[in-house]
């Protein structure tokens, strides 16, 4: 059910070791608002060499589920720059521009990231054989979310249970017991259109929050009933 997530976890994690103070990118998953047609996001190359990032990005149906990838149609999605150099502890920014239709369809993109030290590219063969050795990928994904949004749910707490009735996905955190001040200990999942979480901290005393658009929206009123 929150496969994509987990996923994407997992694999920023096995390569968090071999990026370690290489490539740094703000957001885990790129989301481009229903209201928006842009976004842009800074990539740090957190090293101390000069690095070379090649940028494809292809079209999917489902993160976690259907994720054969194919090419995105004419002109619905552009991203700029294909490839960027950046020095050591300096930033690039990166775009994208969604041109799609403009219905009640949520998208999704898979994005990767290849990252190759400027000095391993060079003319020889030799060199170049061992640069297979030097790539490093970041896998992760960019999500547009429909022109035409409709974000509902439903949740039972006696059940324990949220239901993603709408049309784009939504980010939820659960806390531990009603006294998180932090999300250090949260659980977080990413719940697509139609999907359902079972999960024990949607029953009970516990704090759980939907996030969108960087905003905590409350879930259900437990914890909240004496503020």
């Amino acid at each position: 059910m929150n496969a994509w997530f987990n996923r994407l976890m997992m694999i920023l994690l096995a390569l968090y070791s071999q990026m370690a103070q290489a490539l740094y990118v703000s957001d885990d998953v790129f989301v481009i608002e229903s209201d928006k047609s842009y976004l842009s996001r800074q990539f740090y190359n957190d090293s101390q060499t000069t690095n070379m990032y090649l940028i494809n990005m292809y079209q999917i149906d489902l993160p976690g589920r259907s994720e054969t990838a194919r090419p995105i149609p004419n002109g619905e999605l552009m991203y700029s720059p294909l490839n960027m150099i950046v020095n050591a502890g300096q930033f690039e920014y990166f775009k994208i521009f969604y041109r799609g239709p403009s219905d009640d369809q949520e998208r999704y993109y898979r994005m990767v990231i290849r990252e190759v030290p400027i000095n391993a590219i060079k003319d020889d063969q030799a060199t170049k054989d061992s640069m297979v050795s030097t790539i490093v990928a970041l896998d992760t994904y960019a999500v547009v979310k429909p022109r035409q949004q409709k974000m509902t749910y439903d949740y039972d707490a006696r059940a324990g249970t949220l239901t993603n009735t709408g049309n784009t996905y939504v980010r939820v955190l659960l806390n531990k017991g009603c006294d998180s001040e932090t999300d250090d200990d949260a659980a977080v999942f990413d719940l697509l259109p139609g999907q359902v979480l079972k999960h024990e901290r949607l029953s009970g005393q516990n704090r759980k929050f939907i996030v969108t658009r960087s905003r905590y929206l409350r879930l259900g009123e437990q914890c909240f009933n004496e503020q």
